[in-house]
């Protein structure tokens, strides 16, 4: 690519300058050149070995390039930092999920709460426990995140999901008609799900509406 060439001269130019490195090693990854961005990433950690970032781009790299051990031990170092964002929790418990070690995933889940307990986390663990059939527990989360942020729909569609999933249909519409009524992004998305809901009720008439709703709004 073209860049590359551009950033290639500006680490000749300043070689100690960790944040070119990884500016290459993107570039080189963007490229499918995994192997040869983790030595520019290797690079930058040399220069900068305290900057947690730097370990969860090379976790990211190792992920592609097939070395999940690798990956997951760059992982931890990143959340061993205070400094650690919440993407790096996501790949490490999407790690988990992909392996079937669901204690792990829910220790990790419960560590990010314990540090930042806000409605990003509470339905951080939510996300996992739905995708574990663990309802009742998924609920309960996204209360505590709606309790928070009561104005993100997201949380009330998803609580919603979770109400469905566990039969309780009536309480998955009024999850549902809270979500429309906050303006969401994917409207659509939401009214498929509230009609699925009155159709266990039998609510035939109202299952149209949403069906038709949903149309309109694709």
């Amino acid at each position: 690519m073209e860049g590359e060439k551009y950033f290639r001269e500006a680490v000749r130019l300043s070689p100690g300058d960790y944040y070119l490195h990884k500016a290459l090693a993107d570039n080189l990854a963007a490229q499918g050149r995994m192997d040869e961005a983790i030595v520019e990433i290797n690079n930058a950690l040399k220069l900068s070995p305290d900057e947690p970032k730097l370990f969860v781009d090379r976790g990211a790299l190792y992920c592609s390039a097939g070395k999940k051990g690798l990956a997951e031990a760059d992982f931890k170092r990143a959340i061993a930092s205070p400094l650690c964002g919440h993407s790096v929790y996501k790949y490490l418990e999407d790690m988990y999920q992909s392996q079937g070690r669901v204690k792990e995933a829910l220790a990790l889940c419960d560590l990010q709460i314990k540090r930042e307990p806000s409605d990003v986390t509470y339905h951080n663990k939510a996300r996992f426990l739905s995708a574990n059939k663990d309802y009742v527990g998924a609920r309960a989360m996204l209360s505590k995140s709606i309790a928070i942020a009561p104005m993100n729909y997201v949380n009330y569609e998803m609580r919603g999901d979770a109400y469905l999933a566990s039969g309780m249909a009536r309480e998955a519409v009024a999850d549902y008609s809270k979500a429309l009524s906050l303006e969401p992004l994917y409207p659509n998305r939401i009214y498929q799900s509230r009609a699925r809901a009155y159709a266990k009720l039998g609510q035939k008439d109202l299952e149209a509406k949403d069906l038709a709703s949903a149309q309109d709004k694709d």
